[in-house]
């Protein structure tokens, strides 16, 4: 079991270069954790996809699709007090403390490419190559 932020997700569904080690690390570890911010984050890069023109809207609604199946048992509920205190203490935003809440109570690893968010967290956050080793 492992908590994979938003990032991971969107290089598994949307085709680029970071996409294969992205299912590496699902091939690895497929039982992924999230908090339920995940959906309204990933909505927001397929919007954004979208407007700059990666794929039209059609690729995105069924992309949105692939990853309600993919995570439909996966969303965990987070402790937002928890998330609070940890994004004050670490200087993190409020989004990226749930993630790292979440890993925490679950001892488990936070998979993220975001180095900023390694560097804050170091003791449950890893990057893809890290996790894949």
């Amino acid at each position: 079991m492992i908590v994979v932020d938003v990032n991971i997700i969107s290089y598994a569904l949307i085709t680029g270069d970071k996409t294969p080690l992205a299912l590496q690390v699902q091939k690895r570890d497929a039982n992924w954790k999230v908090p339920a911010l995940w959906r309204h984050e990933f909505l927001n890069i397929l919007a954004t996809s979208t407007r700059f023109g990666v794929f039209d809207i059609n690729r995105a609604a069924s992309t949105w699709q692939q990853a309600v199946e993919l995570l439909r048992t996966a969303e965990v509920a987070v402790d937002m007090t928890a998330s609070l205190r940890l994004a004050v203490e670490l200087k993190i935003s409020a989004y990226d403390a749930q993630y790292i809440s979440l890993a925490k109570r679950l001892g488990v690893q936070c998979v993220t490419e975001d180095r900023k968010l390694r560097r804050a967290c170091s003791d449950v956050a890893v990057s893809m190559t890290e996790f894949c080793r």
